[in-house]
């Protein structure tokens, strides 16, 4: 029986979803925490009864609330080393209290550079305030952007520009806290579940749009944009790459279904680099060893990272959206024989040979 081909239409909530996976592994935390805290926030919008339009966004801004993240990181990651390490440590951060975003910073600091480096290191962040100030509003902007190409529309533009703001400035919303506290235990039952990818997926509120054609392939070049952002030098990289196979993929003759496959697998084929830090990227001399392999491997890493986790579908294997979209980029970085990308000090492959 033939392979089924790829499939020309997906739903929005699955790529948002594996979005939301992306935006895990570029803060260095646990695969799924996006879709587990979308499923926390869509039913905690339940129990305040929000109307659907509400809980439609609520649900969006949970998967995406850090699509943002990699507009700036090449500037933090100059001034304070590692940026993943960074965004790691200012998770579950009071951004509003200075004194927890300093002791935040010293931790980073600590773990990331050897003694006799680290009162320079400190010069350099408290030099650099501004930009860290700065670096905020950069995300927010860059994450308006990324939401109006993925099609929502402009009050879904506004607040995922605006998620982290609070109610007032200081505090939360006391109805919200008072909602929280009036069903706690039934709500936190999510962290509990088999599958939180299966249970955020149904728990989508309202219509539940499906992508395909023009919409689907923006959706997807956004997402490789998102990607590309990582490193000053990379921008526009995943559209080329997507141009050049596609135009390959028509010279070998492949039937037009495939053309486009092979286009939007080239979108997305990086998206892989979030997990590995911008200091790297723009590292101006050599990798070493340990960074050489930490850049080479990003291609397999969504992938990996759910199989690692046990993350998949009823039907088992990965998520029907990634079967479908990402079997090219988990293999773009490997070699017709079978090899991956040169290592460090080895020799060329050599010229293939027809047997």
């Amino acid at each position: 029986m033939p392979a089924p081909g790829p499939r020309q239409e997906i739903r929005l909530a699955e790529l948002m979803a594996a979005m939301s996976l992306a935006t895990d592994i570029s803060m260095d935390q646990p695969m799924e925490e996006g879709v587990t805290i979308c499923l926390l926030a869509t039913r905690l919008a339940g129990v305040l009864g929000l109307s659907e339009l509400e809980r439609v966004h609520v649900y969006y801004g949970a998967l995406l609330r850090h699509i943002g993240c990699t507009a700036d990181m090449h500037v933090l990651a100059a001034v304070a080393g590692d940026d993943i390490s960074m965004r790691s440590a200012f998770v579950g951060v009071d951004l509003g209290r200075p004194v927890e975003m300093f002791a935040a910073m010293m931790r980073h600091i600590g773990r990331t550079y050897a003694p006799l480096e680290r009162p320079m290191a400190i010069v350099r962040v408290m030099a650099a305030t501004g930009k860290f100030r700065y670096s905020g509003e950069v995300q927010c902007e860059v994450a308006e952007m990324l939401a109006s190409r993925l099609g929502f529309d402009e009050s879904f533009q506004r607040g995922i520009s605006g998620v982290l703001e609070r109610w007032d400035g200081r505090g939360f919303d006391p109805a919200v806290v008072a909602g929280f506290l009036s069903k706690g235990t039934e709500l936190l039952s999510v962290l509990e579940v088999d599958s939180p990818w299966d249970r955020a997926l149904e728990a989508e509120p309202g219509e539940r749009p499906v992508l395909s054609g023009r919409r689907l392939d923006e959706a997807l070049r956004a997402m490789g944009d998102f990607a590309d952002l990582k490193s000053p030098y990379t921008v526009g990289h995943s559209g080329g790459v997507a141009d050049l196979a596609a135009r390959a993929a028509e010279r070998c003759g492949l039937p037009s279904d495939d053309v486009t496959a092979t286009r939007r697998a080239g979108w997305v084929h990086d998206i892989g680099r979030v997990a590995v830090s911008s200091a790297i990227w723009g590292k101006p001399g050599p990798l070493t060893r340990s960074e050489w392999e930490r850049s080479a491997c990003t291609p397999t890493m969504p992938t990996g990272s759910w199989r690692a986790r046990g993350c998949s579908s009823r039907s088992g294997g990965s998520p029907r959206c990634i079967t479908s979209v990402w079997t090219a980029p988990v293999t773009s970085g490997r070699r017709w024989r079978g090899s991956n990308r040169r290592r460090p000090g080895s020799s060329p492959s050599p010229t293939p040979t027809t047997p």
